[in-house]
């Protein structure tokens, strides 16, 4: 599970080894491959991907009156929220930023972005991981 790439935190750091274990027992030897798959994360649309993330957080505090944020008296109609979030996405996501995740993501984080790139080395690894234990 590389989603996230190398710098993953959490539960999905601790749960990486323990999906590669099986692949180091006794009864799997040489029939079970655990394959690495962080390396081929795409960092760029990552980092979209979180700012995606900020824009939909930042909604809600608008929604739910945050303390801290602009709408914290209720005041704010919902157009009024709307041009506030348009204008905070605009500040965060690029032009460039749109042009890249446009062309390179489909999909959300937990299935590696939908990103066709990251799919293929993928699908690339395994292959090669298959083929080096029809060897053996």
């Amino acid at each position: 599970m590389g989603v996230g790439g190398d710098k993953a935190t959490g539960g999905l750091a601790l749960i990486r080894p323990a999906m590669a274990a099986p692949a180091e027992m006794p009864e799997f030897k040489g029939n079970v491959a655990a394959v690495e798959t962080a390396p081929y994360w795409d960092t760029a649309l990552g980092a979209i991907e979180q700012k995606h993330g900020k824009v939909r957080q930042m909604g809600y505090f608008l929604r739910t009156e945050h303390k801290d944020h602009a709408n914290k008296d209720g005041k704010m109609t919902k157009e009024q929220q709307q041009a506030y979030l348009k204008e905070y996405r605009a500040k965060l996501i690029t032009p460039e930023d749109e042009a890249l995740w446009k062309r390179g993501a489909s999909n959300a984080g937990y299935h590696y972005l939908g990103c066709a790139k990251t799919m293929a080395l993928i699908g690339k690894a395994l292959a090669e991981a298959t083929l080096e234990m029809g060897k053996k």
